[in-house]
This record gives structure tokens, C-alpha cells and sequence, in this order.
């Protein structure tokens, strides 16, 4: 998929992931047009960033007909994913064969060549583990939750472009869950917090009937996600809630994109 617009509605309308158009590589600089750019090829395009991001395909496709060149960033949490990165410029290779001998091979997972010669794992984000960025936790090995990863065909400031590894895509290939001694390494001592809720959310969903329904659901999606859910399990469990206790329920699009608002007021909210 050379075709960095056809890639990125792809994205979308295939996975429903939510993305943001990034700056790219031009004549090896960044497009943004400063000589002394420290993030090039990998800072947003759109005025508030990671808080643009959608899933939306006229969205999507709006943006790359302004910007056909545009890199493509993932936004991590919001998807349900985190991802392990490995900087093979910096070590990142030979210790991440240390973790493996020392405590086995990792789950067989989606995994990006990325452009600078390293690689990303990607991992379900758990929902009983605070999981944060962490920088160099091992040598050349980082965790990357809270903001956004670049998505193939993207290009790379080194002259390469990101890359699906053969047999290792998202199309063909499930995202596995941690292994969890890696989660034990990385996981914050503060565990996610019950997602069930108090008794209050069973009061509600006693009575999620139309003219209530949408309020009701997206303030239970904003709780779900404020307690370490991501994107993906808490549209699982709005549509599951929906389709138990709506009168009548609405469709699974409708309770897909009543998650998406929840996501995206979060994000302009909160930060």
C-alpha cells in the first residue's frame, strides 16, 4: 500500500482505527519546513494533534486530498493497544534476545518493520494494568501507550518507509495479548480500576430507553475509558450493553460511534 490516502481509509474502514495525519519526508527533511526539526516526518498536521483523531473516512479522506503525502499515526490507548518498540540503533535487538532467553519467546502479534531498522510489537493494551510510556525501560527498548505510532506506508527520515512484516499484519494476524512477564516489567503498581462500576450503572441500565440511551452509554464509554479500557473492549461492552438492556437497542454502528464521541471528549477534555 504505497498509496499513503488509500492506506489510511483502509485503516479505517477495515479496523476502525483511529488516526491522524502526520508531517512526512521530503528531499530527507521534514515536511513542516524547519531545517532543525527534532521530530521529523512524525509530528501532526491537524491544529490540536492526537485530539483530531478519528475513524471517520470523510474525515480521513478530507485530509489526504490537503495532504497526499501525509505519514500516518496511530493513536495507541484509544485503539486498545499499546505497543513494545525496539531501537535497533540503540541496543534494542540484543536486549530485547536477552528478555526472550531469559523468559521466553514473545506471542506470535502484529509487527511493523519500522523505518528506522527496528521493529514494533504490537500488544492488546490490559485491563487491569495501568500501562504508560516508558523510555529506555531496557536499552533500546521503549513502551509506547499514551500517544501515537506511525503506520506503513509511512516514511522515515532515514530514507526507508514503515513496513507490516510478512505474515505479521493486522489484516491477517490478531493482536496478542502481553505476555505477562513483560507486564510485570512494565505495568505501573497501580492496577486499573474496576471496571464494573458501583451499583449506580445497574440503576441506569435498567432504564436505557430512547431519549436516555445515548446519554447513558456515553457517560458508561468515558467511565470505561477513564479506568484503563481501550478503544476496541469498550465498543465491545457499550454493543453488549446496548443490545441487553436498550429499549430499543440501537445498532452496533450507532453504539460504535457514541464510543468514538466518548473517546474524542476525552481527549479535548482531559488531554
Amino acid at each position: 500500500m504505497a498509496d499513503k490516502r488509500k492506506a489510511a481509509l483502509f485503516y479505517a474502514k477495515r479496523l476502525g482505527w483511529m488516526i491522524i495525519p502526520l508531517n512526512n519526508i521530503e528531499d530527507g527533511r521534514c515536511s513542516c519546513g524547519n531545517p532543525h526539526c527534532q521530530s521529523p516526518g512524525k509530528h501532526p498536521l491537524t491544529q490540536h494533534g492526537m485530539k483530531n483523531a478519528t475513524a471517520d473516512i470523510l474525515v480521513i479522506a478530507r485530509w489526504w486530498e490537503k495532504w497526499p503525502n501525509a505519514n500516518i499515526g496511530l493513536i495507541c490507548r484509544a485503539n486498545g493497544i499499546f505497543v513494545l518498540d525496539v531501537d535497533a540503533r540503540h541496543g534494542g535487538i540484543d536486549s530485547l534476545y536477552q528478555l526472550i532467553a531469559e523468559y521466553g519467546e514473545l506471542p506470535y502479534t502484529v509487527v511493523c518493520n519500522s523505518g528506522g531498522g527496528g521493529a514494533h510489537f504490537y500488544f492488546k493494551y490490559p485491563v487491569n494494568i495501568v500501562i504508560t510510556d516508558k523510555q529506555g525501560f531496557k536499552s533500546g527498548l521503549d513502551i509506547r501507550s499514551n500517544g501515537y505510532i506511525l503506520l506503513p506506508p509511512s516514511d522515515h527520515i532515514s530514507g526507508k518507509s514503515y513496513m507490516w512484516r510478512k505474515s505479521c499484519t493486522p489484516f491477517s494476524t490478531p493482536i496478542a495479548e502481553a505476555p505477562q512477564w513483560l507486564l510485570n516489567m512494565i505495568g505501573n503498581d497501580r492496577p486499573a480500576a474496576d471496571i464494573r462500576g458501583s451499583g449506580e450503572w445497574s440503576k441506569l441500565f435498567c432504564d436505557i430507553s430512547e431519549g436516555k440511551r445515548n446519554d447513558t452509554l456515553h457517560r458508561y464509554a468515558c467511565h470505561l475509558l477513564g479506568h484503563g479500557l481501550g478503544g476496541v473492549e469498550t465498543v465491545a461492552i457499550i454493543q453488549a450493553v446496548n443490545k441487553t438492556y436498550g429499549k430499543p437497542p440501537l445498532s452496533e454502528k450507532e453504539a460504535a460511534a457514541i464510543v468514538a464521541s466518548a473517546i474524542k471528549w476525552r481527549m479535548k477534555n482531559e488531554g
